[in-house]
């Protein structure tokens, strides 16, 4: 989990045998975004609190289609950077690109 507070980020961490990291490319981000966010405004569909996605909401810097775009590769360099702590050497990491990448996890992990 990248997300959060360093301290939610460590404890998780600390507790964790694998991370999988999902790294699409750019294109394949922004566009499930846009898919995604078209879906919920065209089937007005209720989110978290009783909100609702508008077309206006687009506007917002903090909206996740203008997010995606604009902090796609942000990610990555803190994520690099944290993977070489040596507290969490011990951690296994798996980093799916593709589609197919997680399909194949996917499948490994059925035939388990």
């Amino acid at each position: 989990d990248d997300w959060g507070t360093p301290l939610v980020q460590d404890l998780l961490w600390s507790r964790a045998d694998l991370l999988v990291w999902l790294d699409p490319p750019r294109r394949q981000a922004e566009y499930r975004a846009v898919r995604r966010t078209s879906s919920r405004v065209v089937r007005r569909q209720v989110l978290a609190g009783g909100n609702r996605d508008a077309p206006l909401s687009w506007l917002s810097p903090h909206h996740p289609v203008r997010y995606s775009w604009s902090h796609h590769r942000s990610p990555r360099t803190p994520m690099e950077q944290r993977l070489l702590d040596p507290r969490w050497s011990g951690l296994e990491v798996v980093r799916l690109r593709t589609d197919a990448e997680i399909k194949q996890f996917l499948e490994q992990l059925t035939a388990v």
